[in-house]
């Protein structure tokens, strides 16, 4: 099978590491087109400002070219991430003059992104959800008439994937939580912060957004900024705990809707061999032992009660890890979620033949 790939493809995004795990797949010939190359993003306010005005001539021209792309490959089967680049008449385009065009989704919500991508997601010949609940809801919550079917997130190898336990010596925090800083997961810390009954921990918060709030962070709490990559990992394990925290609702069009169950933490947390706390929800109840592989919480409360307790049996924090490594290595990794999404490419386009 020939396939084009259309995505951002920098550094620890979940587009690059699908990518090249179609790119190992021996059945596979992959051909890619990066996004990236043709819409920038500035950093400063200058240049953020000087794309704002040039960015509708930016899309036109990545849209051209991929279509252009398209046409000197030929491929069998065209796929993307996300789909932001991507509107309704390309993608018409694209099925009508050469290949069928499919969604990796790895969002809560196809209606939270803006008009673009709401209209377009309604449009590819199948996509490939991350959230285990959209395919029951894709017609009657967001009404959509194309096939959706469920493949769940996934680790990279090669950025998260350690097969040896982080270095006692080299764990320097007590808890690491990388997510960004919404209000949910602020409001979690200061109930955390305020149940650990004065004992003195060390925290570091990753990922952007956490100097936003008037109330700055508990005592103790470092914000270290967004970590990418490998350097996310690297920093996942420099914590005797990881909290993995779950956005369980989200708020589209001013209406609370449902959020995720799991995350792509849920799948690295475990590749990287680290002791993980993850929020209590149905999904990660089903993909893993609270008692045996995984500790849950359900509030800020029950997070200070469990990371006190872990903190201090540091031989159960790897007996859980190593349990939780077993279970994810290798079935959650990019590498069996690009081969499930190939089987679905292989009977979509054999029942079109």
């Amino acid at each position: 099978m020939k396939l084009l790939y259309a995505g951002h493809f920098g550094s620890g995004l979940s587009g690059r590491s699908m990518k090249d795990a179609f790119g190992r797949m021996k059945r596979v010939d992959l051909e890619e087109f990066d996004l990236d190359n043709y819409v920038p993003v500035g950093r400063s306010f200058r240049t953020r400002l000087v794309y704002k005005f040039i960015r509708e001539w930016q899309m036109a021209d990545l849209r051209k070219m991929l279509i252009e792309r398209a046409r000197y490959v030929k491929p069998d089967a065209i796929i993307t991430t996300k789909g932001s680049a991507l509107d309704v008449p390309t993608i018409r385009t694209l099925q009508k003059e050469i290949a069928p065009v499919f969604n990796r989704w790895p969002d809560a919500s196809p209606h939270a992104h803006g008009p673009m991508i709401r209209e377009a997601v309604g449009e590819y010949d199948a996509v490939f959800s991350t959230k285990r609940h959209h395919p029951e809801m894709w017609t009657s919550g967001y009404g959509y008439t194309n096939p959706c079917y469920h493949v769940a997130h996934g680790y990279c190898a090669d950025l998260h994937l350690y097969d040896e336990d982080p270095d006692p010596e080299q764990q320097d925090y007590d808890v690491v939580m990388i997510a960004s800083g919404r209000a949910l997961y602020y409001e979690v810390m200061k109930e955390f912060a305020g149940a650990l009954g004065g004992r003195k921990i060390k925290v570091a918060l990753g990922g952007s957004g956490w100097d936003k709030f008037p109330g700055g962070l508990p005592d103790g709490f470092e914000n270290i900024g967004a970590r990418f990559g490998r350097a996310y990992t690297d920093w996942l394990r420099r914590g005797k705990i990881v909290i993995a925290p779950v956005t369980t609702e989200v708020v589209v069009d001013g209406k609370p809707t449902r959020g995720d169950e799991v995350t792509a933490r849920t799948y690295q947390c475990p590749a990287a061999r680290v002791f993980f706390i993850h929020t209590r929800t149905d999904e990660a109840q089903d993909m893993y032992d609270e008692d045996r592989e995984v500790p849950m919480f359900s509030d800020g409360k029950e997070l200070a009660e469990k990371v006190l307790h872990y903190l201090d049996h540091p031989e159960e924090r790897t007996q859980l890890a190593a349990a939780a490594h077993a279970r994810a290595v290798p079935a959650f990794s990019h590498d069996a979620r690009a081969a499930e999404i190939h089987e679905h490419l292989v009977r979509i386009l054999g029942e079109r033949s």
